[in-house]
């Protein structure tokens, strides 16, 4: 173990089309397959802020990192936070390079990141995609990104109110993907802190609670480390939350026929 990171992973097979009913809290909703079909491996994991965990065993095709990737000097100082986690990516690129393990990584900066650390691993073979509001699809699994979480003090990046939020998911088509990358969780799932004060965004619990005839089959979220490793269910999509822990999910694609 290192930093609270699993010496193991948990696998989640999801099928897309039919929901049991799921077991929340410290496992995982899970959902069954009726069909044989190709499955894309994603990693999932969140909240390093500096401390690169190592590579677990197994396979997978897809790193997915959801925020908070680097330290900080500061309480949220941007001329400083910049240059400072510029320094940090360059001399930590092959560390993150030999973790993604030649898989392409899907990124979305958390309210702790001010550096774009993309450029800096395409030099060490690391293809990087950063998701800001923004979609990419990999082996036929489309990932939307989206960083923004409600705002605690106002000291870090991307935190706003939730209008502010609301008005940001109004402009994306969310239930056209198959997988959201969200830095925090949605309202009532998986963001409870430390005193006992729930975190998550209301604008989107109610984006997602709203969805209808969507192929959203998951969201990935980290931001609240009490709820590490914690999964819940709503309208029919797994939410884990991922910070400071690992997830390997099976996502299976849907039937052609």
């Amino acid at each position: 173990m290192r930093h609270g990171f699993p010496d193991s992973l948990h696998v989640v097979r999801p099928h897309p089309l039919r929901d049991v009913a799921p077991r929340c809290g410290r496992g995982d909703a899970r959902r069954v397959a009726t069909w044989e079909a190709a499955a894309v491996r994603i990693l999932a994991t969140s909240d390093w802020h500096g401390m690169i965990p190592m590579r677990p065993s197994g396979k997978w095709d897809v790193v997915v990192h959801c925020g908070d990737m680097k330290p900080n000097r500061t309480r949220g100082t941007r001329v400083i936070e910049e240059p400072f986690q510029r320094q940090w990516i360059r001399q930590n690129a092959g560390k993150i390079a030999r973790y993604c393990d030649g898989r392409p990584l899907v990124y979305v900066p958390g309210n702790h990141d001010y550096w774009d650390p993309a450029e800096s691993l395409s030099k060490v073979g690391v293809v990087c995609h950063t998701l800001i509001g923004t979609s990419v699809e990999i082996d036929g699994v489309r990932f939307l990104g989206f960083p923004w979480v409600p705002s605690f003090t106002g000291e870090w990046n991307r935190e706003e109110d939730e209008q502010d939020i609301y008005n940001r998911l109004d402009e994306i088509d969310i239930g056209a993907n198959d997988v959201l990358i969200s830095h925090g969780p949605p309202r009532g799932h998986v963001d409870v802190n430390a005193w006992g004060e729930m975190c998550g965004s209301l604008a989107l619990e109610e984006k997602l609670r709203s969805l209808r005839r969507h192929r959203l089959s998951f969201v990935l979220c980290g931001h609240i480390h009490e709820c590490a490793g914690n999964a819940s269910m709503l309208n029919g999509i797994g939410i884990y939350n991922v910070a400071t822990t690992m997830k390997l999910v099976e996502f299976v694609q849907k039937s052609p026929h």
